[in-house]
């Protein structure tokens, strides 16, 4: 992504999903199950990683005006988040 700074929200479909939401390298920001049709939001600087457990979850990755809704093709699935330094 061309910023630094980003948001990541990840929505959970029907089901409860195992979420984890952080900097690479580093402890999770957020880890922990989430309900049915709940939203975890976070804002992150750097390269970032977000792994979800449960199909019908969402992550949309929000980079100033610019956003994109990630739907993971398996579940579990990891996404590696690169921002422009």
């Amino acid at each position: 992504i061309p910023v630094l700074a980003f948001g990541v929200t990840v929505t959970t479909g029907p089901g409860r999903s195992w979420v984890t939401i952080g900097l690479v390298g580093k402890k999770p920001i957020y880890e922990g199950i989430m309900a049915p049709n709940s939203s975890q939001h976070e804002i992150l600087l750097g390269p970032a990683e977000v792994s979800v457990g449960a199909g019908g979850t969402t992550v949309k990755v929000i980079a100033g005006r610019s956003s994109q809704t990630l739907t993971p093709p398996a579940a579990p699935f990891s996404y590696q988040i690169t921002p422009k330094l």
